[in-house]
Parts: C-alpha cells; sequence; structure tokens
C-alpha cells in the first residue's frame, strides 16, 4: 500500500460525499451509486468494469466463489448469446453481490457517481456473469461491454457476513458444483470403449 495515500474509512453518520478517498485497490467506476446503510453501496457499473476481478485463472478461488466458470452450463450460453446481441439487456435481471473488507469511495464531481476502491473483494453471487464478460473482453469492444450495465452491491461489515449466510442458504447447490461421474461411471464408460 503506497504510505502516502489516506486510507481512511468515513464515519457511518456522514454521506459519502463528504470526504473523497484514495487507496490501493481493485477500483470501480460506477455510473450510479447510492448507499442504503453503513455496509452497504448499490452502484450501476459497465460490465467492463469488472473484467479485471475474474480474468485471473485462479479467479473463482481468489474471490471465494463456491465453484469455477461453469463454460458449458444452458444458463451461461443464454447469457452469453444476450451480451454478444443485446448488451443492454444483460444487466437487466440479477444483481451481483460483492464483499470487500473495506470500501472507499473518490467522486467524480457529481454526486451519484465515482469510483470505488475494494480491499479484499469476495464474489458472493454472480460470479458467473462476472467471469462470462471476463472471458468475452478480448472479442467484444470496450464500448460494447459498456452498453451492458450491472447493478451491483458491495457489501461489508457484518452486512458481509449476512449476505454470506443468506445466498449460501438460498442456493445450497452451489456448493456442489459440476456433477461428476463416479468411478463406477467412468469404469463402465472405459469397458465400453
Amino acid at each position: 500500500m503506497n504510505p502516502y495515500a489516506v486510507t481512511r474509512p468515513f464515519p457511518a453518520h456522514q454521506e459519502p460525499t463528504s470526504m473523497p478517498l484514495l487507496c490501493a485497490g481493485y477500483r470501480i467506476q460506477t455510473t450510479l451509486l447510492y448507499r442504503p446503510g453503513t455496509d452497504q453501496w448499490d452502484a450501476r457499473v459497465p460490465a467492463g468494469q469488472l473484467v479485471g476481478l475474474a480474468e485471473a485463472l485462479d479467479s473463482a478461488e481468489r474471490l471465494g466463489t463456491r465453484r469455477e466458470f461453469l463454460a458449458s452450463s444452458a444458463q451461461n450460453r443464454e447469457m452469453e448469446k444476450v451480451l454478444r446481441e443485446r448488451p443492454q439487456d444483460f444487466g437487466v435481471t440479477g444483481r451481483m453481490v460483492l464483499g470487500a473488507d473495506n470500501v472507499f469511495w473518490v467522486p467524480d464531481g457529481t454526486r451519484s457517481s465515482g469510483t470505488l476502491d475494494l480491499l479484499g473483494p469476495e464474489c458472493i453471487d454472480g460470479y458467473q456473469r462476472m467471469a462470462l464478460v471476463s472471458r468475452l473482453a478480448g472479442e467484444l469492444s470496450v464500448e460494447h461491454l459498456d452498453r451492458a450495465v450491472l447493478d451491483v452491491r458491495i457489501v461489508t461489515g457484518s452486512t458481509r457476513e449476512l449476505a454470506r449466510s443468506e445466498y449460501g442458504r438460498a442456493q445450497p447447490d452451489r456448493t456442489a458444483g459440476p456433477p461428476r461421474p463416479s468411478p463406477r461411471h467412468v469404469q463402465a464408460r472405459q469397458a465400453v470403449q
């Protein structure tokens, strides 16, 4: 971390516009930003801003997701089709939920947009969508990806723990990942060949 950067969160009773901050972390440029609570940020984010979070091969593990990108799933193939053909419709449904150890806001001159610096980012929900955008970033132009605007909620503190718990309880099958053939099925398949 840069020792010259001022990195301190603002007190809960202050508005986000009252103290611009700068820190080292993952940066997201927002088009609309709202802070509904102490530990929550709601943002409208162009899809291209999320490419860097999921572009590394170990991004699923690094972001704490429950399973890897499922490229061949029917849902991901449909989302890919929408992103390619109708990017403006890509973010219409579903909200991504990111966790962070800390969030710092740097305004861009308007009250409702700016840059969010995320320290210790985690993907609680929405990794498939984010990984899909990252995989298509090399094929699609930046302008194309910027037309796909996503709703992203960023949570910290106790709200982050609550979100982890609720998403884990609501979607318990996420921990299983794609089904794997049992050793018996593998042996039967080899015998047929």
